[in-house]
């Protein structure tokens, strides 16, 4: 994971988030609600640290190149998934295959409706 805002220095996932609970942030620069969502989950973040309670965030950034994702987790105080991590790639391909999924699930389901 990347740590610090964005500096190249990484720590091994599983010494920094054992025992804790963990939320996978799937975020972009590019993404308004997304922008406006972030100091939201940056102060329950800072709060839940402040409080010495074992949660932790990863940012899975969904940015189009590494440079975007890169200057956006520099915002923020959790780790991220590396941009080239295979990883990253992997669950955002099963995301979108997930989506596309369920948003035929629901077509057919609206076009068999009454």
């Amino acid at each position: 994971l990347v740590v610090e805002g964005g500096s190249a220095r990484e720590e091994a996932a599983e010494r920094m988030l054992a025992g804790k609970v963990v939320g996978i942030y799937c975020s972009a620069s590019w993404c308004p609600p997304c922008r406006q969502f972030t100091p939201i989950l940056i102060n329950f973040y800072k709060s839940m640290q402040a409080r010495g309670k074992p949660f932790e965030v990863v940012l899975m950034g969904c940015d189009h190149d590494e440079a975007s994702h890169t200057a956006y987790h520099a915002h923020m105080p959790w780790p991220a998934l590396p941009y080239g991590a295979p990883a990253r790639k992997d669950a955002l391909t099963n995301m979108k295959a997930s989506l596309t999924r369920a948003q035929r699930a629901q077509q057919t389901e609206l076009r068999n409706s009454p």
